[in-house]
This record gives C-alpha cells, structure tokens and sequence, in this order.
C-alpha cells in the first residue's frame, strides 16, 4: 500500500488541498480513483450551475511528487462541458 494525495484545482486559480491523503494498492488504483472523484465533483457542479467547477486533479506521491495531472476534460463529455 502507497500514500497518495489527489488535489483539486479550480478554473479560479483556487486549490483545494488534500492534506490527509488516501493509501492505494498501487499508482494505479489512485489514478482510478482521481479519475471518477474528478468525473463526479465536475458534473454534480455542472448540473447544479455551480460556478465553482474543478480544472482538474493533481496525484502526487507520498514524497510530492506528481504522478499526473488529470484535466477535466479527460472525465466529462464536452456536450456537459459547453453546455453552461
């Protein structure tokens, strides 16, 4: 098991820090992870006409590191995206 942290950043410049970090069986099953948390916090922002919707995630390594970025145009479908 490996600690990793998935930080959200928003098309404000805002971050949303994840200071506690989650433990994964591996690189893998954290991106897994980034990925749907991503996909279900832009979309129930997008249909709640939140103005406050996220650019993308950031998965770093317990060292900092980043693993990936992952913008949200990876996880919603443009037609959701346009549609504001």
């Amino acid at each position: 098991m490996a600690r990793f942290f998935i930080h959200v950043d928003f098309f404000d410049a805002e971050r949303l820090l994840d200071e506690e970090g989650a433990e994964f069986a591996d690189e893998a099953a954290a991106l897994i992870e980034a990925h749907e948390a991503l996909k279900e916090l832009a979309i129930a922002s997008l249909q709640a006409g939140d103005a406050k919707v996220p650019a993308g995630v950031q998965v770093c390594d317990a060292s900092g590191g980043e693993v990936r970025a992952i913008p949200v145009r990876d996880v919603v479908p443009e037609k959701m995206r346009t549609a504001r």
